[in-house]
């Protein structure tokens, strides 16, 4: 069947659907990575109180409960993740979903990593008076530091759906 025996409505009907089928893991990647997104009213919220003000445990306990409340949502996101990376093989939106998910700075693997310590470090109550101001210090910059990590985190999750639908 000729392009010209089709009507034009019917043959751009027929390459959408096409086009949907063909790149639906692509697809099915770009939305699970957008499930990954780190939001304001979220951790990324009490991150930036501690990066301002220093950990206090009210902030530190509401961390902790959207980081544990969240874990087998990420987990199972994760998962399903790796297997429409495997799916979609070695091209640039794989790589790219590779990296959002294992980078050694922005991966989502590492930044919930630093989360967790960053929330044990604030739990840590032995900390000896004259050190108390460094360490709190020393958590304010670790918030900071994740708080950038989220945001090319984010940046690189917005790149992958550039990638998988262009504008």
């Amino acid at each position: 069947m000729s392009d010209a025996s089709v009507p034009p409505g019917t043959m751009s009907i027929l390459r959408e659907v096409l086009d949907a089928w063909v790149n639906r893991n692509e697809r099915k990647a770009a939305k699970g990575a957008g499930s990954l997104t780190f939001w304001r009213d979220g951790m990324l919220s009490q991150l930036d109180i501690i990066a301002k003000d220093g950990p206090s445990p009210a902030v530190v306990k509401e961390l902790k409960q959207n980081f544990e409340s969240s874990k087998d949502r990420v987990d199972d996101a994760i998962q399903e993740l790796r297997q429409v990376r495997s799916k979609i093989g070695p091209t640039k939106i794989g790589e790219q979903l590779d990296a959002i998910l294992h980078h050694h700075i922005y991966g989502k693997s590492g930044i919930r990593d630093d989360i967790e310590r960053l929330i044990h470090r604030c739990e840590w109550t032995d900390t000896p008076d004259h050190l108390l101001e460094l360490h709190k210090q020393t958590v304010r910059e670790d918030a900071q530091f994740i708080g950038r990590q989220i945001e090319s985190f984010n940046g690189e999750v917005r790149r992958l759906q550039r990638l998988v639908r262009p504008s």
